[in-house]
């Protein structure tokens, strides 16, 4: 026998080191006793070997919102992970939605037989933080006063043209000329959002019912 891998015994071991998808041909020559020759060849394909990865959407879940999970490094997906707490978008996709930490497991393939890998997905459930817009309160018709929200780390609040001041921070400075409401999203240091609003009213200026008094 001699084969192109340069082997002379009737069976030889191939051995795969390749880290992307390749074919190879293989040709082998057998010689008889009497010295009559024959060739052949066969197509090989090189699968390299599976590594499993999930890729997350986000590190974990906000209440009420989804974590979407992505297969990657096979052809052939497995999920499992806690009933009722996930949907398949795709057979390398599913969307997560616990209600506390859970974690997710896929098994990646290819057509190879065992040439499989298995990896574990932890996704965290956050718990809300209180956060507030800040009570409701009430401004001097004419003057400026600051807004005061509270239990974020990033702050962003609805554009209005009253907001004449810091409309990216805690506290704003607005000037409302109608009773008007400010609405703001608060992220966490999970990034998890959370929107409220506060309700500002409007007074007439005390110092304008001041009537000038004549001395005689």
């Amino acid at each position: 026998y001699k084969w192109s891998t340069g082997d002379t015994t009737q069976t030889i071991i191939l051995n795969n080191t390749g880290t992307s998808l390749q074919t190879r041909t293989i040709v082998v020559e057998v010689t008889n006793q009497f010295n009559c020759k024959s060739s052949d060849e066969i197509d090989i394909t090189l699968r390299p070997k599976v590594v499993a990865k999930v890729d997350a959407s986000a590190t974990g879940i906000c209440n009420g919102d989804t974590v979407t999970l992505t297969a990657n490094g096979g052809l052939n997906y497995a999920w499992s992970g806690p009933n009722g707490t996930f949907n398949f978008i795709d057979a390398a996709t599913i969307e997560v939605f616990p209600l506390e930490n859970s974690s997710y497991t896929l098994i990646a393939s290819d057509d190879c037989p065992d040439n499989r890998d298995t990896v574990v997905r932890e996704v965290k459930f956050f718990t809300l933080k209180p956060a507030s817009a800040g009570n409701d309160t009430c401004a001097i018709l004419g003057r400026s006063i600051k807004l005061k929200a509270t239990g974020g780390i990033k702050y962003l609040w609805e554009t209005d043209a009253t907001i004449t001041a810091g409309i990216n921070t805690s506290s704003p400075t607005i000037t409302p000329i109608i009773e008007t409401t400010y609405v703001v999203t608060i992220t966490d240091n999970n990034g998890c959002e959370q929107i409220d609003s506060v309700a500002v009213c409007l007074i007439e200026d005390p110092l304008n019912l001041i009537k000038a008094v004549e001395y005689i």
